[in-house]
């Protein structure tokens, strides 16, 4: 896919590439400190008072299970990785849960790091030009559900930052002829570690298993054998007990408080909703209207908008479809700390617009790729994800539409955004220039949007 004519812009960007990351990642950083800075709970942009699993911890060194609390269902890794700064917190200042909170605040900021990290260094295994690689980092570092969450005492980020080095080390061993022993089982400790922090993880299971078994026709069967029980060996390892307990305990290796229960069973008993969800339409002007000066009160649930699902995955990308902007969109009175946001309406729908041009690039990526075998480690991710995401989400009626949720995803939708440019450049340069130019325009006024959402 190389380019019919050289592009100035392009060009600009490689020749200055240092000097703009390096706006671009100050700009992250000091957005992301005045979003913790400003933030009017202690423990960020999260619904669920999940912090009580790490404040469990830490008052009874125990590892919290289902029992102990509404929010302790899920796997320990985010509660252990979340003790130490809690308790670095109460040993400065004895006491102050608050502050406690605060400190804790450096787990998903951090994890916000190493996913900008390996997402960038992604790109480069996958040998995107210095250019691309700056388009791809100013969308990593200015996407508003990144950094939305970049914020927020839960674990959604943390298995995000784990499965994203996952999925940087699965591509180094996809793109090599003969990688060693030790390559596989650094991918397989990743996705036991990654199953270990939220069961979403085990779309780094099954994904590494498919990479592995497609290495058959370029591979003897006895190494695919090998590296297929390395992986497995490796990923139950670390996270096999955790399992086990589950099921001797409760029955089922899968632990969740009601409505998430059933989502993970494969059973013919569950009922999938179905007929409740919207998958063909894209209606952002309704979405729009979840914001002042036409906000309608209410439980964002309650909102029609919010079951088109292409709608509501897009504007919980680019913006926060109102969740922490308006009063009341959460419904319950532990919510209410979450004032008004007065985020000027014209800012909004510029993102939710222009978001639209990486998405569509997107959809041109995957497309292209398809019969790519380097490229296939990232249609495999991408297609287990989502179906795994849409067999849980339809089980549920309501709060089971969330893009944090498939976050996970964004490594692999950046590549695509940027494989779909370059496909543009092969066929048409003017179509590729204008949507460089969008995207620059957008990631201008996300920016603006950014900062606006974080000191509002």
């Amino acid at each position: 896919m190389k380019s019919s004519l050289p592009s100035p812009l392009l060009t600009m960007l490689a020749r200055r590439a240092w000097v703009i990351l390096g706006v671009l990642v100050a700009l992250a950083v000091a957005l992301r400190v005045l979003l913790a800075a400003y933030c009017p709970v202690p423990f960020g942009y999260v619904f669920d008072l999940y912090y009580r699993g790490i404040t469990h911890l830490f008052k009874t060194g125990q590892i919290p299970g289902p029992k102990d609390c509404w929010e302790c269902t899920n796997p320990p890794v985010f509660f252990l990785m979340g003790w130490p700064f809690y308790a670095l917190g109460m040993k400065i200042r004895p006491g102050d849960e608050a502050f406690a909170l605060r400190m804790a605040g450096l787990l998903p900021l951090g994890c916000g790091g190493v996913i900008s990290i390996y997402a960038y260094r992604l790109l480069g295994a996958f040998r995107f030009d210095r250019a691309h690689r700056v388009v791809g980092a100013a969308l990593i570092l200015t996407f508003p559900c990144l950094f939305i969450s970049s914020y927020g005492l839960e674990a959604d980020i943390v298995v995000t930052a784990w499965m994203t080095v996952f999925l940087y080390y699965l591509v180094r061993y996809h793109i090599s002829r003969d990688p060693p022993p030790m390559t596989i089982l650094v991918v397989g400790s990743l996705a036991g570690v990654a199953m270990l922090t939220k069961y979403s993880g085990f779309v780094t299971l099954l994904t590494a298993l498919a990479v592995v078994a497609i290495r058959v026709t370029r591979c003897r069967v006895r190494r695919v054998l090998r590296d297929g029980a390395l992986l497995v060996g490796a990923c139950l390892a670390v996270c096999g007990w955790k399992f086990v307990t589950n099921i001797e305990e409760h029955g089922t290796p899968f632990v969740a408080n009601w409505p998430a229960t059933n989502s993970y069973s494969i059973g013919s008993k569950t009922h999938r909703y179905w007929n409740i969800y919207d998958f063909a339409t894209f209606r952002l002007g309704d979405a729009l209207d979840l914001w002042p000066p036409n906000a309608p009160p209410g439980i964002l649930t309650h909102q029609d908008v919010y079951y088109s699902v292409p709608t509501c995955l897009h504007a919980q990308a680019w913006t926060d479809m109102s969740f922490f902007s308006v009063p009341g969109r959460h419904g319950l009175p532990r919510a209410q700390p979450y004032p008004l946001k007065e985020v000027p309406l014209w800012l909004i729908a510029s993102v939710l617009i222009l978001g639209v041009v990486p998405s569509a690039l997107a959809l041109i990526g995957f497309a292209a790729t398809l019969r790519r075998r380097f490229f296939w480690p990232l249609g495999i991710y991408t297609l287990i994800g989502i179906a795994s995401y849409t067999w849980w989400f339809v089980a549920q009626m309501t709060w089971s539409i969330k893009t944090k949720y498939i976050l996970f995803l964004l490594p692999a939708y950046v590549c695509y955004v940027l494989l779909g440019l370059k496909v543009l450049r092969s066929c048409r340069t003017f179509l590729a220039d204008v949507a460089l130019v969008l995207l620059f325009a957008l990631f201008a006024v996300t920016h603006v949007y950014l900062f606006e959402f974080a000191v509002r």
